[in-house]
């Protein structure tokens, strides 16, 4: 969502699996590669979604929103909630 509000794209395929990796990598957890596709993909789609059918204010996606100034996510967000319950749901399914 950062990335959309920046620079008015998603981030490319290789983009999100490297995020992926470094966010797991920050937060001692591993995945393989398939694994961070298929989470990657998803976590994908469920932003959209919310961007697309429940984002009231565009401003609310601005990357001082979603992320600290330590540039971790902000889980005080109402849109990064949202996204978060979203992705942890699908996880667990």
């Amino acid at each position: 969502m950062a990335a959309l509000s920046l620079q008015g794209d998603w981030l490319s395929n290789d983009q999100l699996v490297e995020s992926t990796r470094i966010w797991l990598q920050r937060n001692a957890l591993t995945a393989s590669w398939l694994e961070r596709i298929e989470v990657v993909a998803e976590a994908r789609e469920i932003a959209r979604a919310v961007v697309e059918h429940e984002l009231k204010d565009e401003g609310d996606a601005r990357p001082e929103q979603l992320f600290t100034s330590a540039m971790t996510v902000q889980y005080a967000s109402p849109v990064v909630a949202k996204i978060w319950r979203r992705c942890n749901s699908a996880v667990s399914n």
